[in-house]
């Protein structure tokens, strides 16, 4: 197959090397391919096209004057295909841009989503994702439903505080609620559960201002729209002709929404950095760290390989066994374990550090997708501090590696440490603290443990 320069082209090249040397796929995790690459994978097998040439690329940020941001309970980027040409087309915006599932609350109640590049943001929410992490590898019970039960309650509740923060920016924000019929919801028996929640949630978002409702479409009320294959595998709901109809749908109601839009922002506008603390107070955090035991050498592994957004190397799918195995062995490696009051999400991130000199020299820190924003990159930098001081060391050294996919990673550290030799960070374990109070939105929010 020739290589293109597209975005996203090698990512599907390596995907389908990978299946070309018989990987299962369907033996992994859903986080085993980060969305973007999961949904190319999975459109490619399933139509005689590539989902390369649908996706448009966004513009630069220095031709990028007006976006439509989608903020997702789910993997919505397939919508691109449809949205941006006719957006563009009629000369409504430049781009449209996504918010990863694991990121909208950050997004929603932080200050990103007042830039002023920023037309609108449109909410797309589907309830049961909110009982994905929690479900998953569940069995069905009575216990489980009426547990998620609540957790549908307490993720309603949250929902409304942050399309309420999201509308103060002065700017359209657009909800529309997708049916709650998808693999959790249909899997655990939840599907009236979740339309009893998500009427609860129209009903109580409908009066904040700034905000409007969209119906789901009569058009997509046959099953066909749905996908429940994609939905377990990759949390990519509704096939690809039914994002093209939702896209189709969603271009003239945006359209009429920015052309009633009156005023540019509101005089009550909130403090977005405040909201997001306030937030992440509330979240509780909990944040584990504890030396791997030989049956959690399939989570180490995963992570290791997968993560590529915060990740000091990006992915790594080539590691070899053996140098799982040295990882796991040198002493130096924690298997981070995150929960809040909201989910429980186990093992999401491997940290692996040796003692060099006067230095910890982290040489691998991954988090996975759905902990990122809140704050638990900086629970781990404050336990390794801890370990330094513990080991007599006075540095923690972090040995960077640009992918071209980790620049949230690079972003972290250019704010909590500073350069070194050979593209490295360094930070002072004395100074870490204070360092974590100047730059975490809540600092010290959250609880740090450490395991045997």
């Amino acid at each position: 197959m020739p290589r293109k320069t597209t975005r996203g082209v090698s990512k599907t090249l390596k995907v389908l090397e990978l299946k070309d040397r018989g990987y299962n796929f369907g033996r992994r995790c859903p986080c085993l391919f980060p969305p973007l690459a999961c949904e190319l994978r999975l459109y490619q097998k399933r139509h005689d096209g590539s989902m390369i040439d649908t996706i448009p690329e966004p513009k630069p940020p220095a031709v990028r004057t007006r976006v439509v941001q989608v903020a997702s309970s789910f993997t919505s980027r397939p919508l691109a295909r449809s949205l941006q040409p006719y957006l563009a087309g009629a000369g409504i915006a430049d781009a449209v841009e996504f918010v990863e599932y694991g990121n909208v609350a950050e997004y929603m109640l932080g200050p990103a989503s007042a830039a002023d590049y920023i037309l609108g943001t449109l909410v797309l929410v589907r309830v049961e994702d909110c009982l994905r992490n929690e479900l998953k590898n569940a069995a069905i019970s009575t216990e489980i439903s009426a547990r998620a039960i609540q957790q549908l309650k307490v993720h309603v509740d949250e929902l409304v505080k942050q399309i309420t923060t999201l509308s103060k920016h002065g700017k359209p924000v657009w909800v529309l609620a997708c049916p709650s019929d998808g693999w959790v919801a249909e899997s655990f028996k939840l599907v009236l559960s979740c339309r009893t929640y998500t009427n609860l949630l129209l009903a109580r978002v409908r009066s904040i201002p700034n905000v409007t409702v969209f119906s789901w479409p009569a058009s997509l009320a046959a099953d066909e729209i749905t996908d429940r294959n994609t939905d377990r595998l990759g949390q990519i709901p509704f096939t690809r002709e039914a994002f093209d109809q939702l896209g189709q749908f969603l271009v003239p109601e945006i359209e009429a929404g920015l052309a009633t839009k009156v005023g540019s922002v509101a005089a009550g506008s909130s403090n977005g950095k405040a909201d997001l603390a306030n937030f992440l107070t509330s979240l509780e955090l909990r944040v584990h760290l504890a030396r791997p035991a030989s049956d959690d050498r399939a989570h180490v592994d995963r992570i290791l390989r997968t993560a590529a957004a915060f990740s000091l190397t990006g992915e790594k799918r080539d590691l070899s066994d053996a140098e799982v195995g040295r990882i796991m062995e040198s002493g130096g490696c924690l298997l981070i374990s995150v929960s809040d009051r909201l989910s429980s999400y186990g093992p999401s991130g491997v940290v692996s550090f040796r003692c060099d000199s006067d230095s910890v020299v982290i040489e691998a820190l991954a988090l996975s997708c759905p902990v990122l924003g809140k704050q638990v990159e900086f629970a781990v930098i404050s336990g390794l501090a801890q370990v330094a001081a513990s080991r007599g060391c006075s540095n923690l050294v972090f040995e960077y590696k640009a992918s071209g996919r980790n620049q949230i990673m690079l972003k972290f550290l250019e704010s909590v440490a500073g350069p070194a030799p050979d593209g490295q960070f360094a930070l002072a374990a004395a100074a870490t603290e204070e360092q974590i109070r100047k730059t975490a939105v809540a600092p010290g929010k959250w609880t740090l443990e450490f395991g045997t």
